[in-house]
């Protein structure tokens, strides 16, 4: 259960506990203490590269007010480590944090520029409501200056009823800055207005940068991506990232001895058993099951099928650990349109190959 999205188990016993004085519901509460997370941050180490930013920022939650209610502050001082880590190191400008619901690497943003599901407000209320707890525990500046920035420009951003609401009671106007020798057209200066305003809009917050002599080289390497991605885009029929909670469920997700895990910051699954999605082809497009795994040399080969017909073999290559390698396997062409289920099982006594991707496409 403890690998599960679980909520806030261990912070509703606490407050049960609390409620009642029925001590019983406090040793519940300590069931669902995961110290696949405590104990790295009991010793103020930072493991939440690729984590789960909901189910994580819970637990701590669950920390903090089972720690307060059992007077134990090493449980305070994980959750504070927590909140510390998150708002300084995966925290963007206007307070929320993640991207496609997960923790991005402490030292690397470019996933936010490439992908657009970025933080979600129930990982920002969150983080408020755990900020709230620490602050009543322990005034301190920096907690409340995150919660104003979060609450400003995400939290109430989502029920703005008019571009300035949420930011009216900072100035008598609504907020705006310009910043001057930017390459705009003209020498237009660029104006910068408040996170609110533009909350149902397509934005960037972050930029690459690079120096002024690799300019060009920059852009057209960031031109290609684009164009190949959109490609790619534009031929996805139906996808789901293997590994990561939503996606999974939206797919059906579903396997006998099966796990996920991290490598470098990419979410993975693999198997002794079997695991299998079900993807969508409504209208009979899609061509090809193109799937993307990390190489493994300890893993074995993988079978793959459609609808219970064999597409082929994965095979493990020795390619540099960890390297992204994509297959395509064409898909039968009497294929009826509608749902695909697709499966990988073991072959054989080893584990299947890491699969990060599963993707229907359509002809290029």
């Amino acid at each position: 259960m403890l690998r599960t999205e679980f909520g806030g188990m261990c912070e509703a016993l606490a407050d049960l506990a609390d409620l009642t004085g029925d001590h019983r519901y406090a040793a519940l509460a300590r069931r669902f203490l995961d110290e696949s997370l405590l104990s790295p941050l009991r010793e103020h180490r930072d493991v939440l590269d690729g984590m789960h930013a909901n189910t994580q920022i819970a637990k701590a939650i669950g920390y903090q007010r089972l720690g307060e209610i059992a007077d134990d502050p090493g449980l305070r001082d994980a959750a504070r480590f927590f909140w510390q880590t998150v708002t300084r190191h995966r925290t963007f400008s206007f307070g929320g944090n993640s991207v496609r619901e997960h923790l991005h690497p402490r030292d690397d943003f470019s996933s936010a520029l490439q992908s657009p599901e970025g933080p979600e407000t129930c990982n920002t209320y969150n983080m408020l409501k755990l900020g709230r707890a620490l602050f009543l525990e322990q005034p301190d500046a920096e907690v409340l200056d995150h919660y104003e920035r979060a609450t400003v420009n995400h939290i109430l951003a989502p029920s703005a009823s008019d571009a300035a609401a949420g930011v009216r009671r900072l100035a008598p106007d609504r907020l705006a800055f310009a910043l001057d020798h930017t390459d705009a057209p003209s020498g237009e200066p660029v104006t910068l207005v408040p996170f609110a305003g533009i909350h149902d809009s397509r934005y960037h917050l972050y930029f690459p940068l690079a120096e002024p002599e690799r300019l060009q080289e920059r852009r057209e390497q960031l031109r290609a991506a684009d164009a190949a991605e959109l490609t790619l885009h534009d031929r996805t029929v139906d996808a789901v990232a293997a590994g990561e909670q939503q996606p999974e469920s939206d797919h059906r997700f579903a396997g006998h001895d099966t796990w996920s895990g991290l490598t470098d910051g990419q979410r993975w699954r693999a198997a002794t058993g079997w695991r299998s999605y079900h993807l969508t082809d409504r209208d009979g497009t899609a061509t090809a099951l193109q799937l993307t795994h990390l190489s493994d040399t300890s893993a074995g080969p993988t079978r793959v099928l459609a609808d219970g017909h064999p597409l082929g073999t994965l095979t493990p290559t020795p390619d540099p650990e960890g390297e992204e390698i994509t297959h395509t396997f064409p898909l039968h062409t009497d294929r009826p349109a509608g749902p695909v289920e697709v499966r990988f099982e073991a072959v054989g006594p080893t584990t299947t190959v890491r699969l990060r991707e599963v993707r229907l496409v359509s002809p290029e």
